[in-house]
Parts: C-alpha cells; sequence; structure tokens
C-alpha cells in the first residue's frame, strides 16, 4: 500500500514580503506545467480558479516591487542628494570658515558662522525635513544685512542652484503623492497576500482531494514537486534568518 502524500503547509505570514512573491510566482510556474486550456484537469482544478491564481500572482508581484522600492524615488533620490552636498559645502566652509585661503573670505565666512550653524547637523534630519532646512538656510543667508558676506565668498550661485534644486524635490514630490493618492482605493499588500495564500490552499485542497479519490501519477507528482517548493522556501528563510542574525 503506498504512504499517503498531501500539500505541505506553508506558514505564509512568516515570510518577508519579497518571500512570499517569489513563492506565488514559483508555485504558478510549477501550476502552469499542468494547465490545460485555462484548468489543471490532473488536479480537477476548474478554469476560474486557475485564473484566480494568475491574477492574484499578479497583484502580489506589483504589490512587493512597489513596497521594495524605496520611500523616495531613485529621481527624487538623486535630486535630494544633490541638494545636501551642497548644502553641506556651504555649512562646511562657513562653519570651519579657516578653510578659505584669504584673509578675507575667512572673515566673511566667520561673520556667517553663527547663520550657518544651527544647520551643522542637517544630516541627521529626515530626507523630508531637509527640504525645510535647506529653505532656511536659503532664507538666513540671504537676509540683507549678509549680502556682502555671500558676494565676498561667492556663495549666491550655490544659492541659486541650492533653490532650484529643493524647488525640483518639492515638485517631484508633490507629483508621487499625487500618484499615492489615486492608489488609495486599491487593494492593501495584506489584502493581496490573504488572497494569494488563500487560492494556493484552494488549489492543495483539490490535488490533495485528487490524489486520494481519483490518484493518478501527475496529480502525486504534482504534490510532491509542491512539497519540494515549500522546503525550499523554508530553507532559503532559514538561511537568511541565520545571515541575518534573527
Amino acid at each position: 500500500m503506498e504512504p499517503f502524500i498531501r500539500t505541505k503547509d506553508l506558514v505564509f505570514y512568516n515570510l518577508k514580503q519579497a518571500s512570499k512573491s517569489d513563492f506565488a510566482m514559483r508555485y504558478l510556474r510549477l501550476v502552469k506545467k499542468y494547465q490545460k486550456e485555462g484548468a489543471v484537469p490532473e488536479l480537477n482544478v476548474p478554469k476560474e480558479v486557475y485564473d484566480e491564481l494568475v491574477e492574484a500572482v499578479d497583484a502580489i508581484t506589483d504589490a512587493t516591487n512597489e513596497s521594495r522600492a524605496k520611500t523616495e524615488t531613485p529621481e527624487l533620490q538623486e535630486v535630494a542628494a544633490d541638494r545636501d552636498r551642497i548644502m553641506q559645502w556651504l555649512v562646511r566652509q562657513t562653519v570651519q570658515y579657516k578653510l578659505w585661503p584669504l584673509e578675507a573670505e575667512q572673515e566673511a565666512a566667520q561673520r556667517l558662522q553663527p547663520v550657518a550653524a544651527p544647520y551643522a547637523k542637517f544630516y541627521d534630519e529626515p530626507m523630508g525635513q531637509r527640504y525645510a532646512l535647506a529653505n532656511g538656510l536659503l532664507l538666513d543667508f540671504r537676509k540683507p544685512e549678509n549680502k556682502d558676506y555671500i558676494t565676498k565668498l561667492g556663495y549666491e550661485p550655490y544659492l541659486t542652484e541650492l533653490e532650484e534644486l529643493n524647488t525640483r524635490y518639492a515638485t517631484l514630490k508633490a507629483r508621487r503623492s499625487e500618484k499615492r493618492t489615486k492608489k488609495t482605493n486599491s487593494p492593501t499588500t495584506a489584502e493581496i497576500n490573504r488572497r494569494v495564500e488563500n487560492v494556493i490552499k484552494v488549489i492543495n485542497s483539490y490535488a490533495d482531494a485528487t490524489v486520494v479519490l481519483q490518484p493518478n501519477e501527475m496529480a502525486k507528482k504534482f504534490v510532491l514537486e509542491v512539497n519540494n517548493l515549500v522546503e525550499e522556501i523554508r530553507l532559503e528563510r532559514r538561511k537568511k534568518g541565520k545571515t541575518e542574525g534573527n
């Protein structure tokens, strides 16, 4: 008598989002091997269930790609980095006024030192806060009483570029917020994850029932392949846990 086999359960919520998406895509590729004309006859999986799997995997892939992206878009990050470099240079050259080669320049920078000093640790602030700090530096440096010092140090081109970059940063951030607002009615990542997990459980149930009630080699092979996939994901998770110190 052949030993009873059934699909192994994978504790989906224990996985990180990237691993959930990876498992879902690999599971779909596995099911596709047995798919015929939109259904999976050897597993008794109807077309609508197969279609639900395809749609759910597409959804989790999109959601994971979005969650993998950093809070700031690459373009936004680049603009912010350029702005921060200019601001850092202006603050450093002013606070450390002895960096200037000429005595007149050192004197001008020393006069501006109290203005720049409050911004010396701006890099410790979140990226969004740096936008406000850059605006503050611009306003403080451009006060009428500082005009001669700015001119003597040749700061104006740097201040102009700083202003342009900060304005561009604000524009990009507003555009990103607008895009996110349009997505507020979309399902959450947690809802998408549940959808994927549920349809996988349904297909596994069909496979398990087929192995018991209508045994065939294709169904048995599918169950074994699913179990191998589950074990691979578990092993990968354990390896990552050791690497990350979890």
